[in-house]
């Protein structure tokens, strides 16, 4: 918990790093 209050912004990289990833695994899935 004392992580993400001194780096909150590595959390939410990791975030959008892994939403990133579910999107390009369904553009690739669908062939889109």
């Amino acid at each position: 918990m004392e992580q993400s209050f001194l780096r909150p912004h590595q959390s939410q990289l990791h975030f959008w790093h892994g939403r990133f990833t579910l999107f390009a695994i369904f553009l690739v899935e669908y062939e889109i």
